[in-house]
């Protein structure tokens, strides 16, 4: 893993706020509010491992902006959970990237601004099962397609 600037972090899926992985990963390593943010991209659901992945593409992907307290061992953690071991790592699942990132501002209720932020991209090379295990989200919200998940289950 390597070292890196400090810099927020853009998340889109089980690190978002009140999601399951947030409290367990994420919680302990921000003080503020996250942001709500937007990337372009392509964002799918992995139905064989119950979380997103992120791609290139021309989507907007719906996600949230955090500002990491203790960034070292903020990045450290978050590389673990993402299985990020490097650039080179055949093993990595996810890679940390810098992406230009859309921030919402509430006060005119529109995307405005962008800033450089780390987020976590899929490696689909690293997947043998990445063809029959994947759901594409055109809206680019995986937080509304996990609890319509939630519900129907209920």
């Amino acid at each position: 893993m390597s070292l890196c600037q400090p810099r927020p972090l853009f998340v889109y899926g089980s690190l978002m706020d009140g999601l399951f992985n947030y409290r367990r990963y994420l919680a302990h390593h921000v003080s503020q509010t996250p942001r709500r943010a937007r990337v372009r991209g392509a964002l799918y659901h992995l139905q064989h491992k119950g979380y997103p992945a992120l791609l290139q593409g021309d989507d907007w992907v719906y996600g949230e902006l955090f500002v990491l307290d203790d960034f070292p061992a903020a990045i450290a953690a978050l590389d673990e959970m993402e299985n990020f071991h490097g650039e080179d790592d055949p093993q990595s699942e996810y890679l940390r990237q810098l992406i230009e990132v859309e921030i919402f501002d509430p006060v005119q209720g529109r995307y405005v601004g962008q800033q450089q932020a780390y987020h976590y991209h899929y490696v689909v090379q690293h997947d043998p099962k990445w063809q029959q295990g994947k759901h594409y989200l055109p809206d680019g919200n995986w937080r509304a397609f996990h609890l319509a998940q939630l519900e129907s289950a209920a």
